[in-house]
């Protein structure tokens, strides 16, 4: 059973009800506006969400801090009830609801924090500032509390800045003197990594979304006192497909996929936007935070996302927008966020300070 320390929560959400799907442009009120629907469609006709009721209300109990503090941040993986978290080595947890129990640590490069992600029912590593040897390591999981080295790959650069994985492929970018260099890497063969190809653009990157479309990237870009931020559409075969610069104040933006759509953590002035993949990049809506309000990483399941930081929020992005509930951080700021499939119910968050469980239940 959890131990919880519960936040006081804002519920800020309303119920509302949905129309016929249509796109928006871009002067769309950022608070949802109008009653713009863009609910997901059943195919076998009508609309999946045109009846299934909004919650109005969503609270967040978190957990104890566990894991070591660490000079990183604190990158996680979930597969099959064990957490995997990059700190001095990588550390091993059997998880069951909110309960974390440690299992050991995988001995690698401490306080790496390349990321961590799950690629072809495997565990894939990436280490930062790696002397030698593979930087992009493949743990097997046949032994899931036990990880088990059975491939790697020597990427040709050492600052690894985003990580993202969807089925065998994976794809990473590193920075060099404000230059990107995103290479897809294929683990149809896990114990072989073959780097398919390898892109450079202007930036550094800072979050990356795999489909089958093709990586979407943020970045930064420009002179210091001008600096851009921009998402970025690079296709399976690597050809940069679209971009569109970023609104709002600087940030370390985050972007996750669903299906065809994207979101994107920012700040107050679009505190998550909501992207359409089609034939380019479509801006569709976006929710308003407080002026002090930023984002930061973000988790969807189903049609509740979870944005992290301090505070935490919870948000239905069923159109328009809204947020149902927020609450404190007990470790500050979570940098990543991890989740079982399926409905919302438990995620953890991970920082440099260690990791939490946090329950959430939605009315």
């Amino acid at each position: 059973m959890l131990s919880v320390m519960t936040r006081p929560l804002l519920f800020l959400a309303f119920l509302t009800a949905c129309g016929s799907s249509h796109m928006a442009d871009d002067d769309l009120p950022l608070d949802g506006g109008p009653a713009t629907d863009m609910a997901r469609v059943d195919p076998d006709g009508g609309d999946v969400d045109a009846f299934t009721p909004r919650p109005t209300s969503c609270t967040v109990e978190i957990g104890e801090q566990q894991g070591e503090g660490c000079f990183c941040n604190g990158p996680i993986a979930y597969a099959n009830g064990f957490l995997y978290r990059q700190s001095i080595g990588i550390e091993i947890y059997a998880v069951e609801g909110g309960e974390l129990t440690p299992m050991g640590v995988v001995e690698e490069r401490g306080s790496a924090q390349g990321g961590l992600v799950i690629a072809a029912g495997h565990l894939v590593s990436l280490l930062d500032f790696a002397e030698d040897g593979d930087n992009l390591r493949v743990y097997s999981l046949d032994d899931p509390a036990n990880p088990s080295l059975v491939g790697g790959l020597r990427l040709p650069h050492d600052a690894p800045q985003a990580l993202g994985a969807n089925g065998d492929q994976v794809v990473v970018a590193t920075s060099s003197i404000d230059e990107i260099t995103l290479s897809w890497i294929d683990l149809s063969d896990p114990t072989e990594p073959t780097e398919r190809w390898t892109r450079t653009a202007e930036g550094t990157p800072s979050s990356i979304a795999v489909t089958e479309r093709g990586a979407f990237l943020t970045d930064e870009r420009g002179e210091p006192t001008e600096r851009t931020q921009w998402l970025t559409w690079w296709d399976t075969e690597g050809t940069l497909v679209d971009q569109v610069e970023l609104d709002g104040r600087r940030w370390n933006r985050s972007v996750v996929a669903r299906g065809d759509e994207l979101f994107v953590s920012g700040t107050g002035e679009r505190l998550i936007e909501r992207f359409v993949v089609g034939e380019r990049l479509s801006r569709m809506d976006a929710l308003i935070g407080g002026d002090e309000s930023v984002g930061g990483e973000l988790l969807i399941r189903g049609d509740l996302l979870v944005l992290s930081n301090n505070p935490i929020l919870i948000a239905d992005v069923r159109s328009p927008i809204r947020r149902v509930g927020v609450a404190d951080s007990p470790i500050g700021d979570m940098h990543h966020l991890a989740a079982p499939e399926g409905p919302l119910e438990w995620v953890y968050g991970s920082g440099g300070n260690g990791v939490v469980a946090a329950r959430i239940t939605c009315d």
